[in-house]
C-alpha cells in the first residue's frame, strides 16, 4: 500500500475517533510523556496503563509510544540522568555514576529488573538521577504534548468536515445540471 494512501487512511481513522478530541490528545499526551522513562522495553505497558487511569484511548496512548523514535532514545536517556544528578545536587545529593555505566545499565530493560542483585546496588547512584530527570521532562512534556496533539486533532478534523462538504456540495450541483 502506498504511503500516501496509508496516512489517508490514518488520519480518517483518528477522525473517525474524535468524536471527543480531548480522550484522543490525553492518549497521545500520555504515550509520549511516558517515553521519558529511563527503561527500554516497559513504555508501551505504562502508556496503556496511564491511558486506563486517566480515562484516555489505552490502545493509542500503547502506540503512542512509538512517536518518539528509538534512536533517540539513549540520548532521551541521557538528558534525563544528566537533569536529574544536575537536579540531586542542586538539593544537597551528591551522585557518583557516570551516562556512560548509566547506558551500560539501561539498554537492558525487563533483565535488570528481574536481577534485582544488579539493579539495586546501583539505584542511588544510577537511577534515582534518570527517574528525577525522567520526572521533570514527564512535567514539561505532558502540557506541551497535550495542547499539540489537540490542536492537530482538531485540524485534521476540520479538514475532512470541509472535504465532506466540498463533496456534498459537488454531488448536489451534479445532479442538478
Amino acid at each position: 500500500m502506498p504511503p500516501k494512501r496509508i496516512l489517508r487512511y490514518c488520519t480518517l481513522r483518528i477522525v473517525r475517533l474524535a468524536h471527543m478530541p480531548e480522550p484522543l490528545a490525553r492518549a497521545i499526551a500520555c504515550g509520549l510523556t511516558v517515553s521519558f522513562f529511563p527503561l527500554f522495553g516497559v513504555h508501551a505497558l505504562m502508556g496503556v496503563a496511564l491511558g486506563f487511569l486517566i480515562r484516555a484511548n489505552p490502545i493509542i496512548a500503547g502506540a503512542s509510544t512509538l512517536l518518539v523514535p528509538p534512536v533517540i532514545l539513549p540520548l532521551v536517556f541521557s538528558l534525563d540522568f544528566i537533569v536529574g544528578r544536575k537536579i540531586l545536587r542542586f538539593f544537597g545529593f551528591y551522585v557518583q555514576g557516570s551516562e556512560t555505566a548509566f547506558m551500560d545499565h539501561t539498554h537492558r530493560g525487563f533483565e535488570l529488573v528481574k536481577d534485582a542483585d544488579r539493579f539495586l546496588p546501583h539505584f542511588n547512584e544510577l537511577y534515582l538521577p534518570a527517574l528525577v530527570g525522567a520526572l521533570m521532562f514527564m512535567i514539561l512534556v505532558w502540557p506541551a504534548s497535550y495542547m499539540g496533539a489537540h490542536k492537530l486533532i482538531k485540524v485534521i478534523e476540520r479538514r475532512h468536515n470541509l472535504h465532506k462538504a466540498n463533496r456534498t456540495r459537488l454531488r448536489a450541483e451534479k445532479e442538478q445540471s
